[in-house]
């Protein structure tokens, strides 16, 4: 067998079994969450309803102006989720609470993207 065909043949396997895991992969994260799930996110709480979450609760804010635990932006959004991502994994137990101008969406990545289910958004 020529040394072309081997390299066709060990790329053709392994793009199998990349494609194989990806699909089949019991810990795999969700591809996008479109099922009839209605997301904690969706629900704006207020100072009392915060108060009765799991704790730990982590404040997670969307303007550096504005003080918290944590901050991400959307215009930053990599570079404040790799700064963050270590104490969201630690986290990853209580509630997140995100408060700021783009909560709804920087709740929605974290929910989508880190399929973290316990993000919760702060009412105005």
């Amino acid at each position: 067998m020529g040394t072309v065909k081997q390299a066709l043949l060990l790329l053709g396997i392994t793009a199998a079994l990349t494609l194989a895991a990806a699909v089949f992969h019991p810990k795999r994260p969700p591809w996008r969450l479109v099922d009839d799930r209605a997301s904690a996110a969706a629900a704006q709480l207020t100072p009392e309803d915060v108060a009765k979450l799991q704790k730990p609760i982590t404040i997670i804010t969307t303007d550096s102006q504005i003080e918290g635990d944590l901050t991400l932006t959307l215009a930053n959004w990599e570079h404040d989720l790799f700064d963050a991502f270590q104490t969201l994994q630690e986290l990853s137990g209580g509630s997140l609470v995100v408060t700021g101008p783009d909560r709804e969406a920087i709740a929605g990545r974290l929910e989508e993207l880190l399929g973290l289910g316990n993000v919760f958004v702060a009412a105005e």
